[in-house]
């Protein structure tokens, strides 16, 4: 069996790949020391916090138009953020479901939520044992339909996962599940609900399928360059030495490993300019690297983030000397949009 320790901050996409593609309970997901450490201080400077007056939002507090109103506090209650869950058809991949927890617990272990250690342990049992098909948990988990968002937030798939799941049941043993809600503490619902978990775990699992893609595309150019007899200058040291940029250095690389032993290297080619889709396809390819490797970087530094709204920062997880906590918008997600859609934008040159 393989661990993967969480911290906060070490989070790969090739981690979540292992996650994501385990269903037989391979890869055990727990979360350091160091962190748990971290989210118990958290918790208690929230503690703290309430008890001297202060209002943290969506914890001693409602949420949106409501901060006015006591918090949300149970499943029930959250169950009503869902209001629009059973409008669609599409369901979100199961296996998804389960990176995204492992992205939302990897949140909580920067010791930045109002979350307990308690949850933190209940949803490790959850990612540890309902996705194993060998387990009978694994009949708990529900079906979640995309596209039902509202906000800038993810909100309603992870607010039905935590609805069906924790609002419903707890896991007593290996392979045992009893009827029974997890008691939620103040603001532990709203940072449930209030993360891009989901378009976070998706989007890695894309990207990964977008590589495999691309390596099948690679053998695909070198097999076209042999069938054209093309001139093999495009992929030569000497074009890899003038190559404008190093992802194109590499692509360069690689083609001419794929042709090692060729016979084009011992002939003269059928021309002495291939087609200019051939004499192109280092810079097209380059170019969909690049933008996959710009994307993948922009993924690993969000699923190593903070995630939804209120942050808690004391000394634990930054250099500042006492508890603060405040509003921020860390469920946008304007940077992965724009990495996407220039990603987007340079498989379409392909």
């Amino acid at each position: 069996m393989e661990t993967l320790a969480l911290d906060g901050t070490s989070l790969k996409c090739s981690d979540l790949i292992k996650v994501y593609k385990d269903c037989d309970g391979k890869v055990k997901v727990v979360v350091q020391d160091s962190a748990k450490e971290k989210i118990h201080r958290a918790r208690e400077g929230v503690e703290e916090k309430i008890k001297s007056g202060e209002t943290v939002y969506g914890t001693n507090t409602d949420v949106s138009a409501l901060k006015s109103a006591p918090p949300p506090g149970s499943g029930a209650q959250a169950a009503g953020y869902a209001g629009r869950w059973g409008k669609y058809v599409e369901h979100y991949d199961k296996q998804v479901c389960r990176a995204a927890w492992v992205i939302l617990l990897n949140g909580f272990a920067r010791g930045s939520t109002v979350v307990t250690w308690s949850l933190v342990k209940q949803i490790i049992r959850w990612v540890n044992m309902a996705w194993n098909k060998k387990n009978k948990i694994h009949d708990l988990v529900p079906n979640i339909e995309k596209g039902a968002s509202v906000g800038f937030g993810d909100v309603i798939a992870p607010t039905v996962l935590h609805v069906e799941t924790l609002a419903k049941y707890q896991i007593v043993s290996e392979d045992k599940a009893v009827k029974r809600e997890y008691e939620f503490a103040s603001g532990e619902v709203l940072a449930l609900l209030s993360n891009n978990c989901f378009t976070l775990a998706e989007a890695v699992v894309t990207v990964s399928n977008i590589i495999e893609t691309m390596e099948i595309i690679e053998v695909a150019t070198a097999l076209d360059i042999e069938a054209e007899e093309a001139n093999t200058f495009i992929i030569s040291k000497e074009a890899e030495e003038v190559a404008q940029w190093e992802t194109k250095k590499k692509v360069i690389e690689r083609l001419r490993k794929l042709l090692r032993g060729s016979q084009l290297f011992h002939k003269a080619p059928s021309s002495i300019h291939p087609y200019v889709s051939l004499r192109a396809s280092t810079d097209i390819l380059g170019t969909a690297w690049e933008a996959l490797e710009n994307t993948k970087q922009v993924l690993e530094d969000l699923i190593n983030s903070h995630q939804g709204n209120p942050v808690v920062v004391g000394p634990w997880n930054s250099d500042v000397s006492e508890t603060k906590i405040g509003p921020v918008a860390q469920f946008d997600t304007t940077r992965l949009f724009w990495s996407l859609s220039s990603l987007q934008q340079a498989m379409g040159c392909l």
